[in-house]
């Protein structure tokens, strides 16, 4: 198969990508250096903008099987409720998030891709070099085991290699970073809480409590732990999470454990000549709020919408890559505001700014307009970039 575009990267982001092509009968070539899915998710959340691409690719249904719809979000700070977050004011097909670790969503994507018409799948290779002309591109792969070296041409290559991108690095382009102070740990374990489907913020004068339920009995468990890298716990974290939300996570070992602290990035510009940026390879926010992984998937959603559009219309591909570029980039800001926004009402510390934070959010999720308009912020509802930019 002689591909019109090649995808670097497999994970949610590149698989999309392929799977959109692939409907619009682009022929793609999908190279990824894992043989396997890594079994550790940061992202954990689908968005109903998301959903809505994932219906038009006919996998709507099988998500939400393997999923849990979060409907409902409990806020509570100091220990005491102060509203309810209820997706069902979004309205549509999707009024919930669905709870899906990112490493789940890739494995049935990786299903899909196996069965698409035009997508050629490799695993086990690994871009290493990358040369733009004026109207291809040649990506030079390699074989990790044989070590066999292959040149593959193609119209267009989208880098989706994620945050270390080496399709972005080939092609010089620098990037902008941020890394912000609140270190945070993050635990997956078998949920005996009895909380079911319910997601709980917990908030207090020191520090943050999320709370979310995961498919197959589990939950996963948000604790700020500390400032950069330093962990200020005084107790086991088992022990912070019972006196901060009045539930027993029961026991987290360490093996479950994961600490992060977020960071931000954004590449100068997605694209040069032939080669397009996509995902985390163009930008990445904190985790915290789960915008990131849906805004690389309205990303994917968007350079496809382009890149078909040149390969069948054979219009000029500058403008339209312009256009993705600068459409991408104002929803990335858009997107990574909300985040560190989000961020930052969790971790103001003190009792004036406990008090202060429970006033709002009992504002924000009160008056129906008010409450609406919060559920579409945190559903990315009512943010145009998510997938229709």
């Amino acid at each position: 198969m002689s591909p019109q575009v090649i995808v670097v990267g497999a994970g949610p982001v590149g698989l999309t990508l392929s799977l959109l092509l692939d409907r619009a009968g682009v022929r793609t070539l999908l190279v990824e250096r894992r043989t396997v899915v890594g079994a550790r998710s940061m992202a954990i959340g689908v968005t109903p903008p998301s959903l809505d691409t994932f219906h038009g690719l006919g996998l709507e249904e099988e998500l939400q099987a393997a999923g849990v719809p979060i409907r409902e979000v409990e806020v509570f700070e100091a220990r005491r409720p102060v509203g309810t977050l209820r997706f069902r004011a979004v309205g549509g097909a999707y009024p919930y998030v669905l709870a899906l670790p990112q490493a789940d969503l890739e494995c049935r994507l990786r299903e899909a891709v196996k069965r698409a018409a035009h997508v050629e799948l490799r695993t086990g290779w690994e871009a290493t070099a990358l040369r733009i002309a004026e109207s291809e591109a040649e990506v030079e792969i390699r074989d990790m085991v044989s070590q066999r070296f292959e040149g593959i041409v193609a119209p267009f290559v989208a880098g989706c290699d994620g945050p270390r991108s080496r399709v972005r690095d080939a092609l010089g382009v620098p990037v902008a970073r941020k890394r912000y102070r609140p270190r945070f740990t993050m635990a997956d374990v078998a949920d005996g809480t009895g909380l079911g489907d319910r997601a709980r913020l917990h908030f207090a004068a020191d520090r943050p409590v999320e709370s979310f339920p995961l498919p197959g009995g589990c939950r996963r468990w948000v604790v700020r732990t500390g400032w950069g890298d330093a962990d200020d716990l005084a107790e086991p974290l088992e022990e912070t999470i019972r006196r901060r939300t009045g539930v027993d996570p029961g026991p987290i070992p360490a093996e479950a454990r994961c600490g992060f602290t977020p960071s931000r990035h954004l590449a100068r510009r997605f694209h040069r000549g032939r080669a397009v940026l996509c995902g985390d390879a163009a930008h990445g926010m904190s985790p915290i709020g789960g915008q990131g992984m849906n805004t690389g998937l309205a990303d994917a959603a968007c350079l496809a919408r382009a890149l078909v559009a040149v390969l069948h219309d054979g219009g000029r591909s500058e403008p339209r890559l312009q256009d993705y570029h600068r459409r991408r980039v104002r929803s990335f800001r858009a997107a990574a505001a909300r985040a560190a926004l989000g961020m930052a009402l969790g971790t103001w510390r003190g009792v004036l700014a406990s008090t202060v934070r429970g006033c709002l959010v009992a504002a924000l999720l009160g008056p129906p307009p008010l409450h609406r308009r919060t559920a579409r912020w945190f559903s990315m509802r009512n943010f145009s970039g998510a997938v229709s930019s």
